[in-house]
């Protein structure tokens, strides 16, 4: 009996000094599921830290999850929060790479190879990424190739069918940003015909979006290639010709 008194008024003291915060908590009560939970084929389980479901959805430990992706997850004690990934902090490098500027670089139009008015240089991480070099007049012409705003002409050269230029350049925005009365730094918004699908660079020193370098040391930035197109809403291939020496695009 008495166990029970002092358990009472525990529970009353606790409660009333937690009343002017009734309205902010909400109790979840989850259940451990009982289900199996695969990740890239093998299973996820942990008696210590089991999974659980609210209301239908399915809990994971997050660094249990992380783990079994492959991707790093942390807990920022300095900021107070999570990280999946890598720290925003921490700026994403290329590191070891092959060139690809032993190939002469061409568009494949209607069946054609045309060599670029301004080729691209094209390198591919030890993950077998591939990266352009940032370069505007590079970008502009391949995005307006990609949308069809070109035009062609011939060449002198017999082991290709003549060159192609951009006709316009309709496909993108850069603006001059200002820091200070004396500091300044470029962005460029690329978009697509109707203006519905955007892709955004912004070389803001230390804080630079949209672009990606080789190392700490390096001046030179580098698109990822498949990203950069696909969030334009186009798909982009090649192909390399050993024999002359070529790596053929392709848009679709």
């Amino acid at each position: 009996m008495k166990k029970f008194v002092s358990g009472l008024v525990i529970g009353i003291a606790i409660t009333s000094a937690t009343s002017a915060y009734a309205e902010q908590i909400k109790d979840y009560v989850l259940t451990k599921i009982e289900y199996p939970i695969f990740v890239n084929g093998s299973e996820l389980k942990s008696d210590e830290l089991p999974a659980l479901n609210y209301q239908g959805n399915t809990y994971l430990p997050l660094k249990a999850v992380g783990n079994a992706l492959g991707t790093k997850v942390n807990w920022n004690q300095q900021l107070g929060r999570v990280e999946i990934g890598d720290s925003p902090d921490v700026k994403p490098k290329i590191g070891v790479y092959t060139p690809y500027n032993q190939y002469v670089q061409v568009i494949n139009i209607n069946g054609k190879n045309y060599i670029f008015n301004y080729a691209p240089f094209v390198i591919k991480d030890s993950s077998g990424k591939y990266f352009f070099r940032f370069d505007t007049e590079v970008v502009n012409l391949l995005v307006s190739i990609g949308f069809k705003d070109y035009i062609t002409g011939p060449s002198e050269n017999p082991y290709i069918d003549g060159y192609v230029e951009t006709r316009n350049r309709n496909f993108v925005e850069d603006k001059t940003n200002y820091t200070s009365i004396t500091e300044t730094y470029r962005s460029y918004r690329y978009f697509n015909t109707d203006k519905t699908k955007e892709y955004l660079i912004s070389l803001k020193p230390n804080e630079e979006k949209g672009v990606i370098k080789i190392d700490d040391f390096s001046l030179e930035r580098y698109l990822p290639l498949n990203d950069f197109f696909e969030q334009l809403g186009m798909k982009v291939s090649f192909v390399l010709d050993d024999s002359k020496k070529m790596m053929i695009w392709s848009f679709k």
